[in-house]
């Protein structure tokens, strides 16, 4: 299956992400040739379907979001319209929805995992937890990616692995590291 342009996605899908984050998140799923891909937090499914149609066929993508109703904003009525995105655009098979928080995939995850995409809660204890979480299922060479880079305390939250992570990409308010030591 070849995939689509970037912007035939983003055309027909609400999401948070700019044109140019869209892109650069598909590069670089098109770079992951082992392990798997794991989001957390996917509104309805703009990053999903960036990721699953970037990606080879083969590398399935993890969805982690439990569709909670804790604002205004996010309802499970998101995870049927990104569900039914996926089915439009024949991405489906390759989505693997996980429909739990954060903690508690992350708790128990072993898998190994070519490409992190943090973007679930915004603020500097649930990405140093998501971080502490995933970081280590990441391969070294394998990609993390963290959006929204600008809001307090992210950037804080990723600096703690600085260690970890070398920046490779940025564009608006997305970032891209490569993980270099375990």
């Amino acid at each position: 299956m070849n995939a689509r342009p970037v912007a035939d996605i983003i055309s027909t899908v609400n999401g948070l992400h700019t044109n140019a984050e869209c892109q650069l998140l598909s590069d670089y799923a098109a770079q992951v040739t082992d392990g798997c891909i794991v989001e957390i937090g996917s509104f309805q499914g703009l990053s999903t379907l960036i990721l699953a149609n970037g990606s080879a066929p083969s590398i399935p993508v993890y969805s982690i979001d439990p569709h909670e109703q804790s604002n205004s904003q996010y309802s499970d009525r998101d995870r049927v319209i990104g569900f039914q995105h996926a089915l439009r655009l024949d991405l489906a098979l390759r989505i693997r929805p996980v429909n739990l928080t954060s903690a508690e995939a992350g708790a128990g995850w072993r898998r190994p995992i070519g490409l992190l995409f943090v973007d679930g809660v915004h603020s500097f204890e649930a990405v140093k937890q998501d971080l502490a979480l995933f970081l280590p299922c990441v391969l070294v060479g394998g990609l993390v990616a963290i959006h929204d880079m600008n809001l307090p305390g992210i950037a804080e939250a990723v600096a703690i692995y600085a260690d970890k992570l070398e920046q490779v990409a940025s564009v608006d308010v997305l970032a891209i590291y490569r993980k270099v030591k375990a």
